[in-house]
């Protein structure tokens, strides 16, 4: 499910395209905005076709609306209670901090924090020290550039 963005619509398609020359099969490529009606119809049409969703829009963690959204949405459908698993887009290619740093969105939002239990994330595990303290050790011990943006890693 992509955000309409033409960045996240091609995203969703060019993902679609190499999931299923490797022969994965991919039956639905679907579009929802902010719109809790869009979110609906593109769940209806996954629910149709069963399986793993991948969504091609901003994480909710860091602001997406879009993802917002369809999570709640897919809540209410019942669709986060362990038939369908969520793998956000930015997750296959970047990991977020998840030890003492707080995600917002989640406390003050019951319905998204039991949808989020659907989501498959993965996750920087820095036992001795937090997300920004162990990247500020690689960048002096030279395992990453000196100018890397923290929202980039």
């Amino acid at each position: 499910v992509a955000a309409p963005q033409d960045l996240w619509v091609d995203t969703g398609q060019e993902l679609a395209a190499e999931l299923r020359a490797r022969g994965l099969p991919v039956t639905v490529v679907a579009v929802a905005g902010e719109d809790e009606e869009e979110a609906e119809e593109a769940l209806r049409r996954v629910q149709r076709a069963d399986g793993v969703v991948v969504m091609c829009m901003h994480s909710v963690l860091l602001g997406g609306r879009e993802q917002k959204v369809l999570l709640e949405k897919a809540e209410d459908l019942g669709m986060t209670d362990g038939t369908f698993v969520f793998i956000p887009y930015d997750a296959l290619t970047f990991a977020l901090p998840y030890r003492r740093v707080p995600y917002p969105v989640l406390a003050n939002n019951t319905k998204l924090r039991l949808a989020y239990d659907a989501v498959l994330t993965i996750t920087i595990d820095s036992p001795d020290a937090s997300f920004h303290e162990a990247l500020e050790e690689a960048k002096k011990a030279y395992e990453v550039p000196a100018n890397l943006d923290p929202a980039e890693v």
